[in-house]
């Protein structure tokens, strides 16, 4: 056999710097791996949706609620949300018929609703409501609570005023999910039934914190109107829904609301009364889209990509203004 050659110094040194450099190389490798292997689980896919329905009341309105609610139900909601005013009195014949017309979504998927001004009268008042939805965890005098789904937090305020601000600023600055969706039966910012300046000092400190903390869209109820409200942040008008709060009023299932005051803010509003609508919201990683449906066409009547903002191809301001009202009547009885 050859003999071995023995190693000099020098050569030894440049295979023992080899060695380390192939070290480094392959803990650069391992590294990065692992960085693409968290990452591909942190922007992992979801997807689900909600529908948003109006003041119901289905002690006024007649049994085609129960037409309506199968019509929503075939938009296959995970769970739904009435923002309020689910009986227009709280009693037990109130409550059945409820049941009733409401049975193709309750027998589907789960119902959060909201307090409404109407759910607390009557002979059953709040604590009948509440016996209704067992699985609601009440905070705050039992009108208000939050939970989280997926990756979105849902924050329910309490009907009229007085919120508890602590509370709300407590939960917004601990958030960790990537959508914020909030929910009070009082519309923040309206056109309607005398509730656009009566009440807008009384929610300033709401509306300031849901700004402040960037929450996506503000649900509300209570006028019998569906608006939608340019996004806003500090009390005026933005550029982009990324930069502001984006208010959006879901329009009753009965009869229709009538605006009868001018915003007192520079926003743009966008109004209409006397149609049956409601929204479906899908949420996924990417963005949210809120599509609002005409339940008696069975048609679209816009569709919203958040943070993107309006399509101008799908939706016009100047053809939804409060001039354009449709069929008049009383708001927020």
């Amino acid at each position: 056999m050859p003999e071995e050659k023995p190693i000099s110094a020098t050569h030894r040194k440049k295979l023992t710097m080899r060695d380390k450099e192939f070290s480094i190389a392959s803990i650069l490798l391992q590294s990065v791996f692992i960085f693409l292997f968290i990452g591909a689980f942190s922007t992992r896919s979801f997807a689900f949706k909600f529908a948003v329905l109006g003041d119901i009341q289905s002690d006024t309105y007649s049994a085609d609620l129960l037409i309506k609610s199968t019509f929503v139900a075939g938009m296959t909601p995970d769970f739904w949300i009435p923002v309020g005013d689910l009986v227009n009195n709280s009693n037990v014949t109130s409550w059945t018929n409820w049941h009733l017309y409401m049975a193709p979504l309750e027998s589907q998927s789960t119902c959060y609703p909201l307090v409404g001004n109407h759910d607390k009268l009557g002979s059953g008042g709040l604590n009948l409501f509440k016996q209704q939805f067992p699985h609601m965890a009440w905070e705050n005098e039992g009108q208000s609570l939050s939970f989280t789904y997926d990756d979105a937090l849902f924050i329910f305020l309490k009907e009229g005023v007085g919120d508890n601000i602590e509370w709300l600023e407590n939960l917004l600055n601990n958030n960790t999910k990537k959508w914020i969706f909030a929910f009070k039966h009082n519309p923040l910012y309206s056109t309607g039934g005398g509730h656009a300046i009566a009440e807008r000092n009384s929610y300033k400190s709401t509306t300031d914190l849901l700004e402040q903390y960037n929450v996506n869209v503000a649900f509300s109820g209570h006028t019998h109107m569906f608006e939608i409200i340019a996004p806003i942040k500090n009390g005026a008008m933005v550029a982009s829904y990324a930069d502001g709060t984006f208010y959006y009023n879901t329009n009753g299932f009965g009869w229709a609301g009538v605006a009868d005051n001018d915003m007192p803010w520079s926003v743009k509003v966008a109004s209409k009364g006397g149609q049956d609508l409601f929204a479906m919201v899908t949420v996924n990683n990417t963005g949210v889209t809120l599509t609002t449906w005409d339940i008696e066409t069975g048609t679209i009547f816009n569709e919203i990509v958040l943070p993107k903002g309006l399509d101008p191809d799908k939706f016009s301001w100047n053809s939804f203004m409060p001039a354009i009202l449709g069929d008049k009547g009383g708001a927020g009885e």
